[in-house]
C-alpha cells in the first residue's frame, strides 16, 4: 500500500477484536473521478458555453440524447456545470467558481 501511495491503515483493538481500517486515496484534481463520457460532455460545454443537450448529440458523435441527459445530470449533481436560462432557450455552463480556479477545465487526467 505504501508503494502505491495510499494512506497508512489504522489498527485498533476493540475488546477482544482487532479492526483494520483502510483509506482510499483522495482525489487531488477536480477532473479526477470522471469517466471519458463525462469528460467529453464537460469539454463540449467548455468549448461552447450555453450549449443545449440536443446540440451535444452532433458534437459527441451521435451519442443518444438519453445518455447525454444522464451525463449532464451527473455533472450538475457534482456541481461542475449549471443550467442558465429558460427551459426552451437556456443552456449549460461551467460553474463560475470552477472556471475561475481552472479546476474543472482540466479534463485530461
Amino acid at each position: 500500500m505504501l508503494k502505491a501511495g495510499l494512506p497508512k491503515p489504522r489498527y485498533e483493538e476493540i475488546g477482544s477484536s482487532f479492526v483494520v481500517t483502510f483509506f482510499k486515496e483522495e482525489s487531488r484534481k477536480r477532473g479526477e473521478g470522471l469517466n471519458e463520457g463525462l469528460k467529453s460532455v464537460l469539454k463540449a460545454i467548455q468549448n461552447q458555453p450555453g450549449v443545449q443537450a440536443k446540440e451535444l448529440i452532433e458534437k459527441l458523435e451521435g451519442r443518444p440524447l438519453k445518455t447525454i441527459e444522464r451525463q449532464i445530470k451527473a455533472l450538475m449533481e457534482s456541481k461542475r456545470i449549471e443550467r442558465r436560462g429558460s427551459r426552451k432557450t437556456g443552456g449549460y455552463f461551467i460553474q463560475k467558481r470552477d472556471a475561475v480556479r481552472g479546476k474543472t477545465l482540466e479534463t485530461d487526467s
